[in-house]
C-alpha cells in the first residue's frame, strides 16, 4: 500500500497552500482545492459548503462559475485529463530509448493513480457512468496511441518482441481495465498506484527481449536509489 510519512505529508499539504494562495484566478482555486478535496474524499459526500469553506469564500461564490456540482465535477476531470495528455505526449516525442520511455510511463501514470482515490473513481462510476464511460473510452485510447508509438519504436532498437501490435495493445487495456477499476481496488484493498505498477511490470516482462529485460532491471534499479 502507498503510505506518506507526517514529514513528507506536512510539505506536500504546504506546497499545496502555496499553489492556492498564489493563485490570482478565483475558479482555477475553486478547480484546485475541489479537485483535491473530490480525489481525497470522493464527491458524493462531500458537500460545496466544505469546499467553499476550505476556500474561505461563500458557496454563492462557487456558483458564480459552476452552476451546479455536476459541472464543476466535469471541469476538473476534464482539465485533469488535459495536464496528463500534455504529460504523456512530452515522453512519447522525446528522443530517449524505449525502456527509458516505459519507466517514465510507468511512473508518469503511477502518480495520477496516487493523485486520484478510489473514493473519487467509485463515485464517478456509480453517480456518473456516462462520464464514467466517456474515461474508461479516452483511457483505451490513449493506450493504444501512447503505447503503439512505443512498441514501434521498441520493436526497431530490439527491446519488444516481434508480436502483433494490436494483440498487445489490447492486453494492456484489458488488463489494467480489470485490475485498475474501483471494484477490484476496493474489494481486495489495493491502491490504484500499487495496482497498476504491478500490472503494468506482469506485462511489460512478457513483450520485452531479453536485452529489453536486462536493460528495464537496471533502468529500474537506478530509480531506487
Amino acid at each position: 500500500m502507498d503510505f506518506v510519512n507526517s514529514k513528507d505529508l506536512y510539505k506536500l499539504e504546504t506546497k499545496k497552500t502555496k499553489i492556492v494562495s498564489n493563485m490570482k484566478n478565483e475558479e482555477n482555486r475553486i478547480i484546485f482545492v475541489a479537485r483535491e478535496i473530490f480525489f481525497k474524499n470522493g464527491f458524493h459526500k462531500t458537500s460545496m459548503d466544505e469546499i467553499a469553506k476550505e476556500l474561505k469564500i461563500s458557496k454563492k461564490t462557487i456558483y458564480k462559475y459552476f452552476k451546479t456540482k455536476e459541472e464543476l465535477i466535469t471541469r476538473i476531470q476534464k482539465d485533469f485529463e488535459s495536464q496528463n495528455k500534455e504529460g504523456l505526449n512530452k515522453i512519447i516525442s522525446s528522443d530517449e530509448n524505449t525502456i527509458l520511455k516505459l519507466r517514465k510511463l510507468a511512473n508518469f501514470i503511477s502518480d495520477i493513480y496516487l493523485k486520484i482515490g478510489v473514493k473519487w473513481a467509485n463515485d464517478l462510476k456509480v453517480y456518473y457512468p456516462e462520464i464514467w464511460e466517456n474515461i474508461e473510452k479516452r483511457r483505451q485510447e490513449n493506450i493504444t496511441s501512447t503505447f503503439g508509438k512505443i512498441l514501434v519504436q521498441g520493436k526497431k532498437e530490439n527491446f519488444i518482441v516481434d508480436k502483433p501490435n494490436e494483440i498487445i495493445v489490447q492486453t494492456f487495456t484489458s488488463g489494467l481495465t480489470g485490475v485498475v477499476n474501483p471494484e477490484f481496488l476496493i474489494k481486495n484493498n489495493f491502491s490504484a498506484s500499487e495496482a497498476f505498477n504491478i500490472v503494468f511490470d506482469i506485462l511489460i516482462s512478457g513483450i520485452l527481449t531479453k536485452k529489453g529485460r536486462k536493460l528495464y532491471k537496471s533502468t529500474k534499479k537506478r530509480e531506487k536509489k
